[in-house]
């Protein structure tokens, strides 16, 4: 709509007739001239898309992994770190089942040898109680030679 009315302008500045021959060669010739001027930006969008398309492509290619036969020699490494893992992890259990049976059969111990309260490590029974009394009564065992 805009174009047929800036044309119309443009005739009726020039003094051209308003046949039809000479509109329509108007016609053709602005809107010839337009697309040669949309043209060179038609053509840097193109490229600037598949340049924007290529760039993609490359960033979202998954890298090139080959799955294919492990070589003998990194199969050995593999093989070995795999076993000294096992080995670490084996003695390590080990080493913690051990102090946890330390700590269980020192405190089963400690409590079959002592009498509740004593605080000396004797099989005699009569000594421990003698212990006991002493820790509960103290003050009858203070001497008072003042």
């Amino acid at each position: 709509m805009k174009l047929i009315e800036t044309l119309s302008q443009l005739t009726e500045v020039t003094g051209i007739s308003n046949s039809s021959s000479t509109q329509s060669s108007i016609q053709e010739s602005t809107m010839e001239r337009l697309y040669s001027l949309s043209r060179e930006k038609q053509e840097e969008g193109k490229k600037r898309r598949e340049a924007i398309a290529l760039a993609s492509l490359k960033r979202n290619k998954p890298s090139d992994v080959e799955y294919g036969v492990l070589p003998s020699h990194n199969a050995h490494n593999m093989y070995l770190q795999g076993i000294a893992f096992l080995y670490a992890k084996e003695k390590y259990i080990q080493q913690c089942r051990a102090k946890k049976q330390r700590e269980e059969e020192s405190q089963r111990g400690h409590a079959s040898k002592l009498a509740e309260g004593a605080f000396a490590l004797c099989s005699d029974p009569s000594f421990q109680e003698r212990v006991f009394q002493k820790r509960r009564f103290p003050k009858q065992y203070i001497r008072s030679d003042a």
